[in-house]
């Protein structure tokens, strides 16, 4: 409390704002949402003003990116082969697991923490300080995509799981394919060349599907001595049909990021659950933020 008037009653302030062409451009959504939604987006009832039309810049990178499909409504009781689902479901221990599960814990956020990650070692045979659970394989190449760079080649062996493409036209990078052989055998003579030209990141589905097609374990090992400045990260989504994991050289090859899923074995895909294993060590590759994102 204060009586009387003193000088800042008699001071008139004003604020002053500008903003750039960059700041109108995020906010013609929103503008132009809210001009609909009072009616002035030139529609017969309201004649304030012609209609709004905003020409957002969109990168040709966007433009040229191949479409993905999402799996069709109406196939919950259908035999679910066309995007390699488990059709067998997860087994009942794991459904009595997520029975317990109170309202609360449903509520909220999971805090992933050491306790969350205490049976890594069991199930990846790797210590909680280097697993980083995700959701699904798919956040690896979220997770990396500040390693791309748009001028760069971006290797991809194909057939391979096709988002890894995708994401990388969605940053811009230029694609150098590598196809697998006549015999569909790993192209291992492609791809230790263009690690000579030393790719920011290599994507190896290992293997692609449940049977076959996959980078025998001479040939990883192989890869991962030529690639001294590229991270690797095998997809072992199928690794359990393929006898192979690489999980065990995480400490071996700093560079190296091992991606599992439990969609397939395990028939958890409605949960979207993944995990990345990757040495915990003071090289520049253990400076990647994989914060997870569940």
């Amino acid at each position: 409390m204060r009586g009387g008037l003193s000088a800042a009653d008699f001071v008139k302030c004003i604020s002053v704002q500008t903003i750039a062409r960059k700041g109108f451009l995020r906010l013609a959504d929103t503008v132009e949402n809210s001009g609909r939604i009072r009616g002035l987006d030139g529609t017969p009832q309201c004649r304030e003003g012609p209609s709004m039309r905003i020409h957002l810049p969109v990168r040709k990178a966007i433009l040229i990116a191949a479409h993905t499909r999402h799996p069709p409504k109406g196939r919950s009781d259908k035999l679910r082969l066309d995007f390699n689902e488990n059709t067998s479901g997860c087994s009942q221990a794991v459904r009595r697991a997520l029975a317990k599960l109170t309202t609360k814990q449903l509520a909220m956020y999971p805090r992933v923490s050491v306790t969350t990650r205490g049976g890594s070692r069991v199930t990846f045979g790797v210590r909680p300080e280097e697993l980083l659970l995700a959701n699904g394989v798919m956040t690896p190449s979220r997770l990396l995509r500040h390693l791309r760079r748009a001028w760069q080649q971006h290797p991809d062996c194909e057939p391979t799981f096709p988002m890894y493409r995708y994401y990388a036209e969605i940053y811009g990078a230029r694609i150098s394919v590598l196809r697998y052989g006549s015999e569909m055998e790993f192209p291992l003579d492609g791809a230790i060349p263009a690690l000579r030209k030393r790719p920011r990141l290599l994507f190896i589905a290992n293997p692609i599907i449940r049977r076959g097609l996959c980078c025998k374990k001479k040939g990883c090992g192989n890869i991962l001595k030529a690639a001294t400045h590229t991270a690797v990260v095998m997809d072992e989504a199928y690794a359990e049909f393929s006898g192979f994991s690489a999980i065990p050289w995480i400490r071996k090859y700093p560079q190296l990021f091992v991606a599992r899923t439990f969609s397939k074995v395990a028939g958890l895909a409605a949960l979207r659950l993944g995990a990345v294993s990757r040495a915990k060590s003071r090289s520049p590759w253990s400076a990647v933020p994989c914060r997870p994102s569940l």
